[in-house]
């Protein structure tokens, strides 16, 4: 892998544990964590 295939992986992780975290705290503020399946 190229500098720049890492550097664009390395923000596309970045961009889905934020939306991650953003999703965790919306659906469970209380634990945080994820329960997407219980929600679905």
């Amino acid at each position: 892998m190229s500098d720049d295939e890492l550097n664009a992986f390395d923000k596309r992780l970045k961009k889905a544990l934020d939306l991650g975290k953003r999703l965790n705290m919306s659906a469970n503020p209380k634990t945080g964590r994820l329960s997407s399946r219980t929600n679905l």
